[in-house]
């Protein structure tokens, strides 16, 4: 199945820790290459993505079977994008909008009881830097979340208000606009924040979750993982 993998990034950035040449690395080793959106353009703060994916859908510049939105500073692909989509349909099915899971309820941990799977281990909870689904579903789902009325990044009567699009998305998450799902097994996409490199397996062709069994396709390194477990795993891809 085709799967096209959208993201946004304003800059390129400098920061040791932002890794977008790794990113587009990653993706050109399998003859892939991202649709970058924003780029130049300005910057508002972490809702900017959802009002930047929303009008690309609106558009209708999606040719894709399956869309992969994600992060493009702290992501890597170990595995072909379309392998990918196909193994999300394959485990959570062709109606569903996956999202990759972490070990905390971030930014509202007053919702962490909505995402007490059963059986599930420590990713239950919803992060949006790695989103796959059919573009339909997942424009219904970004035209659902209403986001004039969230806005972007501004000051308000001597107030810093600052949305977070992570933790609309958690927000959204009850009610199901569309079927959302979380992969608590970090089977397509494991997020490191929290975890520890014992907890991967580095011996095999792919990394292994020591945790789930899974061998994810897709790797983010949100929070502090940046600074120790990134360039263990980077070196092991020779990246």
């Amino acid at each position: 199945m085709n799967a096209q993998v959208v993201c946004v990034s304003h800059k390129n950035p400098t920061e040791p820790y932002y890794r977008f040449d790794v990113f587009l690395e990653s993706l050109r080793r399998f003859a892939d290459k991202p649709t970058v959106l924003g780029m130049g353009e300005k910057w508002s703060g972490l809702m900017t993505k959802a009002f930047l994916y929303r009008q690309w859908l609106r558009d209708g510049k999606n040719t894709s079977d399956r869309l992969i939105l994600c992060d493009a500073w702290d992501i890597v692909f170990a595995k072909h994008p379309h392998g990918i989509g196909d193994d999300c349909i394959k485990k959570f099915g062709k109606d569903a909008v996956v999202f990759n899971g972490e070990k905390s309820c971030w930014p509202h941990v007053e919702l962490s009881s909505e995402f007490e799977f059963k059986g599930a281990g420590p990713w239950r909870y919803l992060n949006c830097g790695f989103i796959c689904g059919s573009a339909d579903l997942i424009l219904k789902m970004l035209e659902a979340m209403n986001l004039e009325s969230i806005g972007v990044d501004r000051k308000e009567n001597g107030k810093t208000i600052e949305p977070n699009d992570q933790g609309e998305f958690q927000k959204m998450y009850p009610r199901q606009p569309v079927k959302m799902v979380v992969d608590t097994n970090c089977s397509i996409s494991q997020t490191l924040s929290s975890c520890t490199i014992d907890e991967v397996d580095l011996t095999g062709t792919h990394i292994k979750n020591k945790v789930t069994g899974e061998e994810p396709g897709v790797f983010h390194f949100n929070g502090g993982s940046k600074n120790d477990i990134m360039p263990l795993m980077h070196k092991h891809w020779n990246l």
